[in-house]
């Protein structure tokens, strides 16, 4: 039997504390038998932080995804399809959850309200799923400014979406230091929803076993489940330096080609950790904007 304090007790080892912020991704099963459910292992996260820390989850929807880009999300009821954690989570009345179509999360704590605010209108960092999905002002981008932990709670690296933002930070990356006429050219090449193009996209399971033994990732357990977590810009700065210091080793001939010589990786983390984030460059107008694109929110 797995319970809500063997949940604790597993992120007190990490390092996790009172105060703390913390996104995880989940698999209910990998715990064996939880007593409780998964209000436990939810439980179990609040008691680590404490009243003064706040919880972050992924509420993806990566499944029916028909129709133009957005059409298939519904902010108040469409659920996370990313493990029963998540969607008990996102079902708390003391949850509050980002708008996105593919990429929102729901948070429950103290700083709820401000990590999931911003999502639905946020511009100026091109990819595949809406400039919102990791801009200025997304989850992911406060959560890396903040420098909350990122745990993957008996799930493989292949889960890791924090790539997702630093392949989005690597391209906008890119993209800043190009001259004006130079970067709309780059950027009418990067891959948008459902259109081809040039799109970073290192391998999970390999990147994430590499920060699992180098230190990187700490270990612990609960129950039956490994339990690897870290700072958000421990991950991100450690594995920008193993893309870019090998960049034909995780990146593709055509990024390369389009990316031109590799960034300095500390320069490139720098660009996104300071309080601001780093403004967001000019949107073009015919942007997939996705507040524009995905059904309102319905009136409460």
């Amino acid at each position: 039997m797995t319970t809500s304090a063997d949940v604790t007790a597993g992120l007190r080892a990490l390092g996790i504390t009172t105060g703390d912020t913390v996104f995880f991704h989940s698999s209910l099963k990998s715990m064996g038998r939880v007593t409780g459910g998964p209000e436990a292992v939810i439980g179990g996260f609040l008691e680590a932080v404490g009243p003064t820390g706040t919880v972050v989850v992924p509420t993806f929807t990566l499944t029916e995804r028909l129709g133009p880009f957005g059409s298939w999300y519904d902010h108040q009821t469409t659920p996370s399809t990313v493990g029963l954690i998540t969607e008990t989570l996102r079902r708390r009345p003391d949850a509050q959850r980002s708008f996105h179509p593919v990429h929102s999360v729901a948070a429950v704590g103290r700083l709820a309200r401000i990590v999931t605010a911003q999502q639905r209108n946020a511009f100026g960092r091109r990819s595949p799923w809406c400039d919102a999905g990791f801009a200025q002002g997304s989850p992911f981008d406060l959560l890396t400014r903040w420098n909350a932990w990122y745990v993957l709670l008996g799930v493989e690296f292949q889960v890791q979406t924090i790539m997702h933002y630093l392949e989005t930070i690597l391209v906008d990356a890119a993209l800043r230091r190009a001259s004006v006429a130079e970067r709309e050219a780059l950027r009418s090449q990067v891959r948008r929803w459902g259109a081809p193009g040039i799109w970073p996209a290192p391998e999970r399971m390999p990147l994430g076993a590499a920060l699992a033994a180098d230190g990187t990732y700490r270990h612990a357990t609960i129950g039956p489940a490994d339990v690897y977590g870290s700072r958000f810009q421990a991950v991100l700065g450690r594995a920008l330096e193993i893309v870019l210091g090998a960049p034909a080793t995780w990146l593709d001939e055509a990024f390369r080609a389009w990316m031109g010589a590799p960034p300095d990786p500390t320069a490139v983390l720098a660009g996104y950790v300071t309080p601001g984030g780093g403004a967001p460059l000019a949107a073009p107008a015919q942007a997939i904007s996705c507040a524009g694109l995905a059904r309102p929110v319905s009136a409460a």
